[in-house]
């Protein structure tokens, strides 16, 4: 199977335990060891050579899922950007693997029920249509910036 399609797959259903497995495999196809460490600086490096590294970025585990992870709202559209556009179509798969509420069919119920206790809704759970982040209990001026982010790419796309 085509790492895009394993990219791809691995966006979709959330899989955390994956995301860690190609994050590490980064670093073995940059001829260094499988560790976390090798794997950070070989990322460092190919998001900087794409531009979307940030100062305020930084990348400790493969899953995001780290408390000292932090990717700023202004690099995740700068990373949907450079995914989106032609000169990356090996990058496509980071667009067509963005998990999309109730694209299985799901009913919202059980959803918004997750949502009004603050549960993530993403994970490794194969059984559940997984979704991004929490609910925010306040107004949250980086996923505002994301959102609108995705909404000119859909625009751009539409062109």
């Amino acid at each position: 199977m085509p790492l895009e399609r394993i990219v791809e797959h691995l966006l979709m259903v959330s899989d955390n335990d994956a995301a860690e497995v190609i994050f590490r495999q980064a670093a073995i196809g940059a001829k260094k060891p499988g560790s976390i460490a090798e794997a950070t600086k070989v990322v460092r490096a190919e998001l900087t050579k794409l531009g979307i590294w940030d100062p305020g970025m930084a990348i400790t585990d493969g899953s995001g899922l780290a408390r000292q992870t932090r990717v700023p709202a202004d690099s995740m559209v700068k990373m949907l950007r450079v995914a989106a556009s032609t000169q990356h179509p090996e990058l496509r798969a980071v667009i067509t693997g963005l998990s999309v509420r109730r694209s299985r069919g799901q009913s919202a119920t059980p959803v918004l029920r997750r949502q009004e206790r603050g549960w993530p809704r993403r994970g490794t759970r194969q059984d559940r249509n997984p979704q991004q982040g929490t609910r925010p209990r306040r107004p949250d001026p980086q996923r505002r910036r994301v959102a609108a982010g995705v909404r000119l790419l859909d625009q751009q796309a539409e062109e």
